[in-house]
């Protein structure tokens, strides 16, 4: 509308307090037999905090398990390696993931 720079600015202050506000909390998933890509996720996830590392790298062809990592709130950079171009489009839309292009053949 009339006031686009004002709607960004409140939209950003908004966005920046639901991140304070959430990372303090933790999560742990509920996690059934047919969900392995939410529980290698988790503990990648865990591991990673446990031993401080750098970065998490995640080798992935759909993108899902880089995802489910981003959404436990891991402060870790997680770079998903993909050699399809539409897994590194859907991981640029996913928090702290860096998509990187990486044809193992």
């Amino acid at each position: 509308g009339k006031h686009p720079v004002l709607v960004a600015e409140t939209m950003q202050r908004i966005c920046l307090a639901a991140e304070r506000y959430s990372l303090g909390c933790s999560f742990e998933p509920e996690m059934s037999g047919d969900q392995f890509d939410h529980a290698i996720a988790w503990a990648a996830v865990q591991l990673a905090k446990q031993v401080d590392a750098s970065a998490i790298l995640a080798l992935t062809e759909s993108g899902k398990t880089p995802c489910w990592m981003s959404r436990y709130q891991c402060q870790i950079p997680i770079f998903g390696l993909s050699r399809n171009s539409s897994t590194l489009k859907h991981l640029m839309l996913c928090r702290n993931i860096y998509p990187v292009y990486f044809d193992v053949s």
